[in-house]
């Protein structure tokens, strides 16, 4: 890896720096107790998180590392879905995995459907039980709606339940409350893109509304020098939002959504090949609706619930002639099938569906300036209906019910102490508790360790647990049916014990910020796919079998950094190195293992620079580089560095505002691969364009 060395330079020196401000900045602090906590900080506009605890919390405060990703960062990078801003936290991997499918992981080994993220809009989850993953196209977010992404890096079932297995994802959209009037926004460019769409803000009475509708249309990748590539996007999408504010004390924020979206699929697997890219049909709906009570300056309530519901319909797989797929002349069928001659097999069709329905109650309890606590209880139900992937016409159901509680204790102005459990019940698993415990150490205002120790759990998704995917022949011809997919009965629930050690840092008067930490994390009985060579009762004998068969330790260290002198100038990096061992099962029997390094990328870094010049005029370039990796069921893809452009104009008409952008993606012109060997992404040239009255 020697064309990393550079990269390698540029982390070892980031790191440098890193402890010559911590040294500086101790040097120069007189850490009276006083400085800790003043009228200032109160009056200041200071970015409160709330995912890690579900408190509001100075970032100093919190259990884990946060990545805020706010409004500044996100135009300035010029990305055109969430999943592409992942890529400026530190220790995520954001790819393509078709043209129009993505994944976003942390720190393990990541795959077509990574499933150990909690991903949530508004504070609505959106993982999808049946494909164990985020179906991101579906979500319709509108990039010009994000108010900002919190991130938190690290294991998180203990605010939010076995599925923040790595960390919790949660993208914050602007509020109806804080905007009035309408905008049209229109795209086109790179493979024929197009997208169109439409936001109004209303007020009505004491009830805020915003409509959104979209629509987008784009080609995917390239087609390769030997095959059509057919990951093509179509999709359309309605939503609305309304909060209503009755009195002082209390919030109601319902929203409702709605996409339907064809989106190509497949190529999946080691060797993937373009011709098993196939059309997928998506119908994908949410309710969702949030009460909010402030009782008092020491304690408030919230009560939430949501359903998702997802259709999923491929295009039909032609099997063709049965002398093709037994490899026979077509002449004997009727000596090995009396009475037939050739015919076509019926065709392998995935026709799916899932819903989610989930209710969760929060207390919050502010008892005092040096403790704070909340409680809550939830219950979940899932249920998933496929015969391909169940080999059953009818539901697979599962419930689940947490119990949570985080405390929050400043015994010091220069300690705070967290300590959150999860409680977790599911049919399948039965009961486990997530801890985590965390000492923050203030050395001065500025300057912060955090220690971390963690434990969590995750129950397998209902996929994970219950597939059994078979073709079945006609029954008059007698043949044994094909299993190619098979859970293992006696699967039990996945593991994840965390250390860190973090420091979080401000100087110049909090125009540079630093992250830094230092993790070890110990994974066991991960779900994976292995392959089993002696399945009962198969045409073949084989089949993919689900089970755990993974165990790895991750370790590493990520530094983030985002240093903003004047209004005008944003500069924001990160670099992560990131260290995998372990190995896992393959074929079974006999036992075969594989080895895990390499399964992500090593070392990746991410710079972005923006400056507004005069007459409303912005520049900005967004850096990404990344090692080798070989993608756990993907290919063994080169290490490549990547730079995108953007150039924006913003301007006002009377009461009309508008921004026209030019973006240039890959503007360096060297094509790359993303996670398989047929995704060749080019250089890219899109105009955006958006008008608001």
């Amino acid at each position: 890896m020697a064309h990393f060395h550079a990269h390698r330079g540029y982390g070892g020196s980031l790191l440098v720096l890193s402890l010559l401000l911590i040294a500086k900045s101790a040097s120069a602090q007189d850490a009276n107790p006083e400085d800790f906590l003043t009228e200032t900080d109160l009056l200041t506009d200071v970015m409160l998180v709330n995912s890690a605890t579900h408190l509001p919390q100075k970032a100093s405060d919190a259990p884990a590392a946060i990545t805020i990703i706010d409004r500044r960062m996100i135009e300035a990078s010029g990305a055109l879905t969430p999943v592409e801003l992942f890529r400026l936290v530190p220790g995520f991997q954001a790819y393509y995995v078709n043209g129009n499918r993505y994944g976003a992981n942390y720190h393990a080994g990541g795959d077509e459907y990574p499933r150990r993220m909690e991903v949530k809009v508004d504070g609505r989850p959106v993982y999808d039980p049946l494909l164990s993953a985020v179906e991101w196209r579906s979500l319709g977010i509108e990039m010009q709606d994000i108010e900002y992404i919190e991130v938190v890096r690290g294991p998180n079932q203990a605010a939010d339940g076995g599925n923040a297995f790595f960390g919790t994802i949660n993208i914050v959209t602007r509020s109806p409350v804080a905007n009035e009037g309408t905008s049209v926004r229109a795209m086109a460019g790179y493979a024929n893109t197009r997208r169109i769409s439409a936001v109004h803000n209303a007020t009505w009475g004491e009830v805020h509304n915003r409509f959104t509708a979209s629509y987008e249309k784009n080609d995917g990748f390239p087609d390769t020098p030997d095959e059509p590539l057919d990951d093509h996007l179509k999709i359309g999408h309605l939503d609305y939002r309304g909060v209503w504010t009755p009195n002082l004390k209390d919030v109601l924020d319902i929203q409702i959504g709605y996409s339907d979206s064809e989106n190509g699929q497949g190529g999946d697997g080691h060797r993937g090949s373009p011709k098993d890219v196939k059309p997928r049909d998506f119908r994908y709906s949410y309710q969702s609706v949030s009460w909010q009570r402030d009782q008092s300056r020491l304690q408030n309530f919230e009560l939430v619930f949501y359903h998702n519901y997802i259709n999923i319909e491929d295009e039909a797989q032609q099997l063709g002639l049965v002398s093709e797929q037994l490899g026979i002349p077509p002449e004997l069928i009727p000596i090995v099938f009396p009475g037939f001659t050739d015919f076509e097999l019926p065709p392998i069709q995935l026709v799916a569906k899932s819903q989610r329905f989930d209710l969760e109650f929060r207390h919050i309890l502010d008892v005092s300036p040096m403790f704070r606590m909340n409680w809550g209880v939830a219950a979940r139900y899932d249920r998933a209906s496929s015969e391909l992937l169940f080999d059953d016409k009818g539901w697979i159901a599962e419930q689940t019910f947490r119990l949570f509680t985080n405390f929050e204790g400043r015994p010091a102005r220069w300690l705070t102490l967290n300590l959150g459990l999860m409680g977790e019940h599911s049919k399948s698993t039965g009961n486990f508790v997530s801890p985590r415990f965390s000492t923050n150490f203030h050395i001065t205002p500025q300057n912060t360790i955090r220690l971390v120790a963690s434990r969590g759990y995750r129950a397998p998704s209902l996929l994970e647990s219950s597939q059994l995917q078979v073709y079945r022949a006609p029954e008059i011809l007698g043949l044994d049916p094909e299993i190619t997919v098979i859970s293992d009965p006696d699967m039990v629930k996945e593991s994840i014990t965390n250390y860190e050690i973090g420091y979080l840092g401000q100087f110049f008067d909090a125009g540079l910020s630093l992250d830094i930490k230092f993790f070890h994390e110990r994974l066991d009985n991960i779900i994976d796919e292995s392959r089993l060579d002696e399945v009962p009762g198969d045409i073949d004998g084989t089949a993919i079998l689900r089970s755990n068969s993974l165990n790895v330790t991750s370790r590493g260290y990520e530094v983030g950094l985002d240093y903003r002198p004047i209004s005008q100038l944003l500069i924001a990096g990160q670099f992560s190195h990131i260290k995998l061992d372990g190995e896992n099962l393959r074929y079974s029997p006999p036992a075969e293992y594989r080895d895990l390094q390499g399964k992500l990328p090593e070392y990746s870094m991410n710079l972005l620079v923006s400056y507004t010049f005069p007459w409303q005029i912005e520049l900005g370039a967004n850096y990404f580089k990344q090692d080798d990796v070989a993608w756990l069921n993907g290919d063994d893809i080169e290490g490549f560095e990547r730079l995108d452009l953007r150039l924006a104009k913003s301007f006002t008409v009377g009461n009309t505002s508008g921004l026209i952008e030019l973006l240039v993606q890959n503007a360096l012109g060297e094509d790359y691969l993303e996670y398989h060997d047929f995704n060749n992404f080019e250089r890219r040239t899109y105009l955006r364009f958006s008008l608001g009255w």
